[in-house]
């Protein structure tokens, strides 16, 4: 490689790719282009994205050498593993992560759907070992995400997090890792308490228990990430509430899809969320089905530089929007398929008062077509995307709650207007069934 490679490749993103043999081709290939030079790393079967933070340029390369490694390693300072579907040794991740002395982020996919697994006849592909490897090979780690890696367990988090070989971390995303219950979440609470961001998404044997004594022990969290963790209650929002001032994005998505279960996120929960994060930024409450009206006036009136706020499938009327014309910054709306949207009042205050939406989502909302030229109006220069409901798409429900008449949704003649008055706005005219919509509400509104 020499001196030319090893500074062609310093702060570049560098794609990787690392392999056990090299044919007889590949190799001539290699050696025409001045890669080959030393032993071939031998890892994992893996896919490795090396990304030095704030440079742009391309360096790829089919195979590592040992110098290239040599020179690279030590301008790398964050690592993305995608793992292939098969077993992956905690001593070859450990090699890996130990390869590169300045590690700061590391990030590992998972493969655990069941077709790719019948597809490559093989296991879960990260098992607990292979974090007690990580801890031991990356000790300054700030930031960890580990995706959709669903055979670890609570034990590997506490071996991840042990107190002689972790760094204290800043970011942890766990998403997918469905195995984990409170008994992790009570470790992170414990060992990683300098936490700014936490997702445990589709995490859904955590409780609001565990998601408590994170908030309590968590001070300096900005972002919380829950969506899918089915057993949280308003137990945790409460606990946010009065722990974690500085939280600025929290994302309940699909948290309450039982209609007025007794465990759930309600309208209290919401309010208590408020009081104690007025510096709140984006709130995800879709598919809460329990949220109504009252807890929208709390967040108005608690969180008034609120920017994105996502209630698609929750109970609320045109009081709720309403309110949120109060909020001057708000750029993101989702109010897809609500229970009692009706008329033009609502929407008119909205797009009236926030003039700064990007993107608005009006799915199954009962509004006349004038309503589409006052967001031409009022909304014409920042709206970049709008979705809304054809003509005759809406379905009917015994509750009333969903008119099925002709002249609900919009004509085809008043979309083509909108788009030609504002070429900028991309009309999205997508799934515009209930059911496809929100999952569980209909059986809500029929019993």
């Amino acid at each position: 490689m020499g001196g030319r490679h090893s500074k062609a490749s310093r702060g570049r993103r560098i794609s990787l790719e690392v392999r056990r043999s090299v044919d007889a081709d590949e190799a001539r290939q290699l050696r025409a282009m001045g890669l080959i030079h030393g032993e071939f790393v031998t890892f994992a079967r893996a896919l490795l994205w090396l990304v030095e933070p704030n440079q742009h340029s391309l360096c790829a390369f089919s195979l590592a050498c040992r110098s290239f490694r040599y020179h690279a390693a030590k301008h790398v300072s964050s690592l993305r593993v995608n793992i292939a579907p098969s077993a992956c040794a905690g001593d070859e991740i450990r090699n890996a992560c130990a390869s590169f002395p300045h590690l700061r982020k590391l990030r590992i996919v998972g493969t655990t759907g069941a077709v790719v697994q019948r597809l490559f006849r093989a296991r879960h592909e990260v098992v607990d070992g292979a974090l007690y490897a990580i801890a031991l090979g990356a000790p300054d780690l700030t930031s960890f995400e580990m995706w959709q890696c669903g055979r670890v367990t609570d034990a590997g988090i506490a071996a991840l997090l042990e107190p002689t070989t972790c760094s204290p971390l800043t970011n942890l995303d766990l998403a997918g890792c469905r195995l984990l219950t409170d008994s992790a979440v009570l470790v992170i609470a414990e060992r990683a308490t300098e936490l700014r961001s936490l997702s445990l998404f589709a995490c859904d044997l955590v409780t609001s228990a565990g998601v408590a004594a994170v908030a309590r022990s968590c001070p300096f969290l900005t972002r919380i990430n829950l969506s899918s963790c089915t057993r949280i209650d308003d137990e945790s929002l409460r606990a946010i509430g009065e722990n974690c001032p500085l939280m600025r994005t929290v994302d309940f998505h699909g948290c309450s899809r039982e209609w007025r279960a007794a465990r759930c996120i309600s309208d209290a929960g919401v309010r208590a969320l408020a009081r104690g994060c007025r510096e709140l930024r984006n709130v995800d409450l879709s598919e809460c089905i329990n949220i109504g009206d009252a807890a929208i006036e709390a967040l108005v009136s608690s969180c008034g530089r609120l920017e994105t706020l996502l209630l698609g499938c929750c109970l609320i009327s045109n009081k709720a929007l309403v309110a949120m014309g109060r909020l001057p910054e708000l750029r993101v709306v989702d109010v897809a398929f609500p229970n009692h949207v009706r008329g033009a009042h609502g929407v008119t205050v909205l797009v009236s008062h926030c003039q700064k939406l990007r993107s608005l989502n009006l799915r199954g909302c009962m509004i006349p077509e004038h309503s589409l030229s006052m967001i031409a109006e009022w909304c014409g220069e920042s709206l970049r995307h709008l979705m809304l409901t054809p003509r005759g798409a809406l379905e009917g429900g015994s509750s009333g709650a969903v008119c099925a008449q002709e002249e609900e949704g919009f004509s085809d003649e008043s979309i083509a207007a909108l788009r030609d008055a504002c070429p900028q706005i991309e009309v999205d005219i997508g799934p515009s069934s209930r059911a496809q919509g929100c999952v569980g509400l209909v059986a809500a509104l029929i019993t």
